[in-house]
């Protein structure tokens, strides 16, 4: 994780005793120690404020235990993320503060999901208004007169613009409902236009604070917050940064059928309103912030949906104050609504990954996905949010287009509102969530194989279907049959027809298993197959097939997958004896075959079964050397477990001849060894199903088991465990060791790595005490920051490599010499004077969509040696500038894009950050960087001044 993904503040919660929960200055004591030891020089502060009334809520869920220290100013610019991480460490190392948190974190970066380009409306032509509304005419007349019932037509003027409501039957809901202010919807966002003409007949109003006196009226923890509160600026004045927050509330309730601009989902009809908008800044034109007392104001005051359309700037990202928050408003029985984001990506983006809320993909009015939209199993919902048009700020043109999941989710909120506006506000929040999935169309027949099996959540919204699911009083829902789409683009070629599935007690929303269903029963053995790419983009369309050989069955296959990217992956091939004792691997042909390589090994000793490149096999494995058992190939059923327990005590390195291990065993099915356990009867590979309990014996070794003895099954006879520390908290960024025994006779290699977090174990068998080992560190992107220490059982250090050490890249070998545990080690394959030394180019993007086409040139001062760098999309990237010559001067310049004000880059030192040179562009008057190794400065006077940013968008 990149340390600009960190805000300058950490957040923690205390731990008291139970008679220090409600005593309001001891805990404000305990949090101001915790503060100073985090390097704090400011008093903490609550994360979630005092809420007056509701105060007695918030103590009974913990919220008033978290507080958050911000991180000295001078340290972060120097460190940036580095330094929030440092807070977090200092806390934790300290024997003061330690036991008084329960949690602490960073404090993450939060973005809005805005992908494309915002354009304003096109001023139309009396001809494109013709075509438009002879559109409009063929598209209403496509659906059949009955027995839907015909679409309402508002009357403002842009409704026309708004083809994304006609894709998913809104104008058809209209008939029904168009919204009630007894709905109250939650905009979590960057404000509203107060002053906007389409505003302002569907506003909340908190009518007890709203005489403006200074005081909270109310008694809800906030001063004269009528219609919400910039949690952002600490202000009533709800207007924030730019026209986000305003576009999304338009969508979900814009004043309708009033003669004005544009329609809301649910703004209401005939002149009376629809849903009541309650905003909540938190993208402020000051500060980005308030997030979590956002999300429990509006549980606090009444909001029934709650719609949030920003995220975590990177995936695998969910702060747990921001959790404990979101909990607290469905608890409260808040629907709350989250965008997916715009990084086109799979990952766990949060908070729209967290299970209870609702996640909104995007797709284009087809039901197309959207090329920036995320997606996965966690999605469960998908709406309308490519070219959205809605309201903006009254200095940015009043009404415009945005794309975006950001837009897709108020879409979402807004039809949630249509279905409550029927006097369905008592109506458990389960049932609402069954009506809204199992009534979405499906729209896998429109998109590739990477959105089928729930990519996509249960499809593209349908809301007339799903507004009739949730009207009263149908005691069970009902769904009447919905009408050919006809899809309201611009091209007449599109045949996409949506249809409405059944509905079920429950949306179906799992993926599926392909091709062919696996095995119920728990398997017998999993081996593990290693997945290695040379360049380390995945194997670019090669797949493995593994199924039950076809000599002993009809060919069930049980698995198809791939590396998809990376140099290094694993997964798990599992057999089940009673259904087939040979099992058949099958790899495929990819684009760079030359790249690939794989192993399958035991999952245990890690000996390799089988092996090779691509396109590869079937290579056949089988339960057993000869002749497959004449009874059924699963092992005799073990005796009654004896009691085991650990004891200070030296246990027999083995069992005898006649016994074997409790659960252990049927990794080989071998007996007299203990499988899975090391020399203390300790357990090693737990996370593989295997209880080490003692020795059984009944006297007689189990036979029926069948053996997979393609090579000799070697003993464990030991293990070191391996201590791996990243300095920063972010883990080995791509860095991975491999552990293998130096003469290859026994076992395969060990690759590992530290995911995340700033430490972590893991064990490395020894399969000969007196044999020699080899440890092999990769490189990966902060290598400065990796140390690490192999030790044996009772904590002796046989190799390590301490902080700051040369740590990686590196290759060391361990050998016993017989008489002590001393290590031999080996210099690392490539010195450091041997290795090019670079410096860091970080890249910054203020839109999000990269330099789109700009070129950062780096090259020596007399042309001898170039490199280039740029990046294609997204709002960050980094990368090494390679220092050709160790005293010399290098020029920069930067060619034109087609955004220029939105770049921005920097030269750092590579191990420190400490910035050298930055600029915008373009450059053409190359600026000069020299260095006298090993201190690089910058040049006293660069030859040009970049451009400067503009503060806003054109």
């Amino acid at each position: 994780m990149h340390p600009d993904e960190f805000e300058p503040e950490v957040h923690f919660k205390l731990n008291p005793h139970k008679h220090e929960r409600l005593n309001t200055e001891l805990l404000e004591l305990k949090a101001a120690k915790v503060a100073r030891e985090s390097g704090s020089v400011h008093k903490p502060k609550r994360v979630f404020r005092h809420a007056g009334k509701h105060e007695a809520k918030h103590e009974a869920a913990g919220l008033h235990l978290w507080y958050k220290a911000t991180v000295p100013q001078e340290e972060y610019t120097a460190l940036r993320g580095h330094a929030s991480v440092n807070s977090v460490e200092r806390v934790l190392n300290s024997t003061e503060a330690r036991p008084l948190v329960e949690k602490i974190e960073t404090s993450m970066k939060r973005k809005l999901h805005k992908s494309l380009r915002s354009r304003p409306a096109k001023e139309k032509t009396a001809e494109a208004e013709a075509e438009e509304k002879g559109q409009d005419e063929r598209i209403l007349a496509a659906s059949p007169p009955t027995p839907e019932p015909t679409s309402f037509v508002m009357n403002d003027p842009l409704l026309s613009t708004q083809t994304h409501y006609m894709a998913v039957n809104i104008d058809q809901a209209w008939e029904v409902t168009a919204g009630d202010p007894s709905v109250i919807v939650q905009v979590i966002d960057s404000g509203i236009d107060e002053e906007h003409p389409d505003l302002q007949m569907n506003k909340w109003s908190n009518v007890d604070d709203c005489d403006g006196d200074g005081q909270d009226s109310d008694n809800n923890g906030y001063i004269d917050d009528c219609h919400g509160y910039n949690n952002a600026d600490n202000s009533v004045s709800l207007e924030g940064d730019g026209s986000h927050g305003t576009h999304c509330a338009g969508t979900i309730a814009a004043d309708s059928d009033n003669q004005i601009g544009v329609s809301g989902v649910a703004g209401g009809k005939n002149g009376l309103p629809g849903a009541s908008l309650m905003i909540n800044t938190v993208f402020g034109k000051a500060n980005t912030d308030g997030f979590e007392d956002a999300l429990v104001y509006g549980a606090d005051n009444g909001a029934h949906i709650s719609s949030n359309s920003w995220g975590y700037t990177v995936a695998d990202v969910f702060p747990e104050a921001t959790e404990e928050a979101i909990d607290y408003a469905i608890d409260a029985g808040v629907l709350v609504v989250f965008a997916a984001g715009n990084d086109g990506d799979n990952g766990l983006w949060y908070p729209g990954a967290h299970d209870p809320v609702i996640a909104v993909a995007a797709a284009d009015d087809s039901g197309t996905a959207a090329y920036f939209t995320n997606y996965g199993d966690w999605i469960d919902i998908t709406a309308p949010g490519v070219d959205v048009y809605s309201t903006y700020l009254l200095e940015d043109g009043e009404y415009g287009y945005m794309s975006g999941t950001s837009m897709a989710c108020p879409h979402v909120s807004g039809i949630l509102a249509l279905g409550m506006s029927q006097g369905t506000l008592s109506m458990d929040s389960s049932m609402i969530m069954d009506c809204l999935y199992n009534t979405a169309t499906d729209i896998d027949a429109v998109n590739s194989e990477e959105y089928h099996n729930g990519a996509l959540g249960a499809g593209f919204t349908e809301v007339l279907s799903f507004v009739q699911c949730v009207k009263p009083p149908t005691v069970a829902p009902t769904i009447s049959p919905v009408p050919t789409s006809t899809p309201t683009t611009s091209e007449p070629t599109s045949t996409f027809s949506p249809t409405t599935p059944a509905p079920s007690d429950s949306p179906t929303r799992s993926p599926t298993f392909n091709p062919t269903e696996s095995p119920t029963t728990t398997p017998d053995l999993c081996f593990v197959i290693h997945m290695y790419d040379t360049w380390g983009d995945g194997w670019n369309g090669a797949d493995f097939t593994w199924a039950q050989s076809s000599a002993d069955s009809d060919m069930l296959v049980l698995q198809v997958d791939t590396l998809d990217d990376g140099s290094y992956g694993t997964d798990m091939l599992c057999v089940w004896w009673q259904d087939s004792v040979c099992y058949d691997f099958t790899l495929g042909s990819g684009s760079y075959d030359s790249e690939i390589y794989w192993n399958i090994s035991h999952p245990l000793t890690e000996e390799s079964w089988a092996g090779g490149g691509a396109p590869y096999g079937p290579v056949t494995l089988c339960g057993s050397d000869s002749m497959p058992p004449t009874d059924s190939p699963t092992m005799s059923p073990a005796p009654t477990p004896a009691t085991w327990s650990p004891t200070s005590s030296e246990p027999t390195s083995s069992c005898p001849e006649t016994c074997y291990g409790e659960t252990c065993d049927f990794w080989d099915g071998q007996a007299g060894t203990l499988d899975g356990c090391d020399y203390d009867g300790n357990d090693l590979e737990s996370y593989f199903g295997c209880y080490c309990g003692g020795c059984m014996c009944d006297g007689n070794s189990p036979t029926d088991s069948p053996t997979v003895s393609a090579v000799p099954t070697p003993a464990i006879v030991g293990a070191f465990t391996l201590s791996m520390v990243d300095s920063y908290g972010d883990g080995w960024n791509n860095a991975y060791y491999t552990w293998y025994q130096t003469d290859g006779l026994l076992g395969t290699p060990v690759v590992g790595t530290l995911e995340s977090g700033s430490a972590g174990e893991e064990t490395l068998i020894i399969f000969d005490a007196a044999a020699c080992y080899s440890f092999d560190v990769s490189s990966g992107s902060y290598d400065y920051e990796i140390s690490w220490d192999i030790a044996d059982k009772e904590g002796n250090s046989l190799l390590s490599c301490p902080d700051g050490g040369g740590c990686a890249p590196g290759a060391w070998e361990y050998c016993p010499d017989g008489t002590t545990d001393a290590p031999t080690p080996v210099q690392p394959t490539m010195s450091p004077s041997e290795t090019p030394a670079q410096v860091r180019l970080e890249m910054f993007d203020t839109y999000g969509d990269g330099w789109n086409g700009a070129v950062l040139t780096w090259a020596l001062s007399d042309g001898s040696a170039s490199q280039t760098a740029t990046f294609d999309t997204g709002d960050y990237a980094s990368q090494g500038l390679t220092l050709f010559q160790a005293s010399a001067c290098y020029q920069v310049t930067v060619s034109s894009g087609s955004y220029d004000y939105e770049i921005s880059w920097e030269i750092q030192a590579w191990e420190s950050g400490t910035p050298l040179l930055s600029g915008g562009a373009p450059v053409t008057d190359p600026l000069t960087l020299c260095f006298d190794m090993p201190n690089p400065t910058a040049a006293p006077t660069p030859t040009h001044e970049p451009t400067p940013t503009p503060t806003s968008l054109p």
